[in-house]
């Protein structure tokens, strides 16, 4: 699989948690305040982005109605209230929307910042580095604290797959049945991997994520579903030795291998063949797609573009033969 874990690279837990750990105390704030205060100059409640604006709560006698918009420009002045909410806001865009550190340095995003707040100064890049790890940090504990207060064992689910930019990485999420009946299901980690991805490997990284998250693969863990990769197979063959976890397979993969030898029957793989040539060729043709487009406007067909399948999902090539059967 991929990257030896390192302080740099760490188990990462769910983005929405860092989130709500980023918005903690403005939740709080806008749950005491309610609607939109008389002052002009600022605005609780609901707060999209850097626009003060809500009609979540009911207004209070002597409050408008109307939506509430703080005034931008020179009119609206920088607290020091309003400069700690805009830097989590900030931090929030950063997480909610992946976007890069380097954001809050680029020269565009502080003049916006500086008109819609004056006065405010964005924290440096590094600010909000260290603000983003202390939110991990406590997302980190409160899971751990939460799969210690379960009541059920737990179920693994790893899986390890290849980037568009071809880097490797190893996915292991845990599920387990709350007090409710509910299934509840956390990311443990996106492990970025480097070393080989033998089945030795393979059962070490997920003895790490066990050991990161402080539960027992013999104790706390009941199964781990898998695929049927013949590395994977191996690496729970040897978890199963080691601590007596039990070792499922995937249905959905298995039906994928079924469905694939099936589909490997000659008059099929022939039509599937030229289906599949069809479509490759409108995918690599301008002009053939725009000619495509204007002849479903003349047959009033409906105007959606060809499906190429996909050899790891079989569902693909039965969208594919779909809707090439919706165009004839």
């Amino acid at each position: 699989m991929h990257r030896s874990l390192t302080k740099s690279s760490p188990f990462f837990a769910p983005i929405e948690e860092v989130i709500t750990q980023a918005q903690e105390e403005a939740g709080k704030e806008d749950d005491a305040n309610g609607a939109c205060q008389p002052n002009p100059h600022y605005c609780t409640g609901s707060v999209v982005l850097f626009v003060p604006f809500h009609l979540e709560a009911e207004p209070q006698e002597g409050q408008s109605k109307e939506p509430c918009i703080a005034p931008l420009g020179k009119e609206a002045q920088c607290t020091p209230q309003k400069a700690a909410e805009l830097s989590k806001r900030i931090l929030r865009v950063i997480v909610k929307d992946m976007r890069p550190l380097s954001l809050v340095e680029g020269e565009a995003f502080i003049d916006m910042i500086e008109y819609a707040c004056p006065g405010f100064k964005c924290p440096s890049r590094w600010w909000f580095t260290k603000q983003m790890e202390q939110a991990y940090q406590r997302v980190l504990d409160d899971l751990k604290g939460n799969l210690k207060k379960r009541s059920s064992k737990i179920t693994l689910t790893p899986d390890a797959w290849t980037s568009i930019a071809t880097e490797a990485y190893l996915g292991v999420t845990c599920h387990y049945i709350n007090e409710n009946w509910e299934m509840v299901s956390f990311v443990l980690c996106t492990k970025p991997l480097e070393d080989r991805h033998t089945g030795d490997n393979i059962a070490l990284w997920i003895e790490e994520v066990a050991e990161k998250f402080d539960f027992s693969l013999h104790d706390d863990v009941q199964a781990i579903v898998h695929d049927n990769a013949a590395n994977v197979v191996k690496a729970l063959r040897i978890l199963e030795e080691k601590h007596g976890v039990a070792s499922l397979r995937c249905a959905g993969h298995t039906t994928q291998l079924i469905v694939n030898h099936a589909l490997k029957e000659p008059r099929i793989n022939k039509a599937l063949g030229a289906a599949r040539s069809l479509v490759t060729y409108f995918h690599s043709s301008e002009v053939a797609t725009l000619k495509l487009k204007l002849k479903q406007e003349q047959m009033g067909t409906p105007q959606h573009k060809l499906s190429q399948d996909v050899p790891i999902r079989w569902n693909s090539s039965f969208y594919m033969i779909k809707r090439l059967l919706e165009q004839r």
